[in-house]
């Protein structure tokens, strides 16, 4: 049930961020028939690796920033206002290049982005940040 929800959740990113991508994603849903419903097949995020390279490089700079609002406030760890991240960054909070979310988290936590290790076995499509 776990499998089939969280390619419900992604099916309905993908529509509001990328309507023909998402007809696309049914399609290839429908076609596999019950063996989806039942978690038999895993549906991963159509992303390149310079893609993910663009989403972790885009980690990095919520965390660097994240880590200037920490230095400048004297906070080594809590959490950080969106107001603070976006003077922090000018204004301007970068996107998923391949429509993830973003979780900024608290300061001394990594942010995150909702499409993490794309596939198993292949890191270079990770939109994961390990270390900064």
């Amino acid at each position: 049930m776990g499998v089939a929800l969280a390619g419900l959740a992604y099916f309905v990113l993908r529509l509001v961020s990328d309507p023909e991508a998402a007809v696309q994603l049914g399609r290839s849903l429908l076609s596999r028939g019950r063996g989806a419903a039942q978690g038999s097949i895993a549906v991963y995020p159509r992303t390149t690796p310079a893609q993910a390279a663009q989403c972790r490089q885009n980690l990095r700079m919520i965390e660097a920033a994240k880590r200037r609002v920490a230095e400048r406030e004297g906070r080594p760890v809590g959490a950080i206002s969106q107001r603070e991240l976006l003077s922090a960054m000018g204004g301007q909070i970068p996107a998923c290049p391949s429509g993830g979310t973003y979780t900024i988290g608290d300061i001394g936590v990594l942010p995150r982005c909702s499409i993490g290790a794309a596939r198993p076995g292949d890191a270079r499509d990770d939109h994961i940040l390990t270390r900064f």
